[in-house]
């Protein structure tokens, strides 16, 4: 079965993507795979093991919510998206899945997103994934 990969950070860019890939893939008998980036913990688990787990207990249960509350806003409950946790960047994640696996039919994200300081430090995820992905990307506004 096709898939259609989408980024997934909680702000309103990123429902309207959501939305709309659940469009094509209720028209085009595609799966949705949800992918939210979590940021990587920067303390040493050597040092601080306890607090390095809380932390990344706390952050696992806020992305559940934060994706839980997307896929509401969306409307997209009733086509049962996979959701896929990654840590770390986004662009670069979602572009080696869908370079690898022959099932992914395209990618969508939203235009912008929560974090407009690390867009000016790093870049958007739209523009690294339209540079990077192999598959058709289809950034919604």
């Amino acid at each position: 079965m096709r898939k259609i990969l989408v980024g997934v950070d909680g702000s309103e860019a990123s429902v309207k993507a959501v939305r709309m890939a659940g469009e094509l893939a209720a028209k085009n008998d595609a799966r949705l795979v949800l992918f939210h980036a979590i940021f990587p913990n920067l303390l040493s688990p050597a040092v601080y093991p306890e607090l390095v787990k809380q932390l990344e207990k706390e952050e696992r249960a806020a992305s559940d919510r934060l994706v839980a509350e997307v896929v509401e806003k969306a409307g997209v409950k009733a086509l049962s998206p996979e959701v896929r946790m990654v840590t770390g960047a986004a662009p670069e994640t979602i572009a080696d899945v869908a370079a690898t696996d022959d099932d992914v039919w395209m990618v969508v994200v939203g235009s912008h997103g929560r974090n407009a300081a690390l867009r000016v430090l790093l870049g958007s995820t739209p523009d690294r994934l339209i540079h990077i992905c192999q598959k058709p990307v289809l950034v919604v506004r």
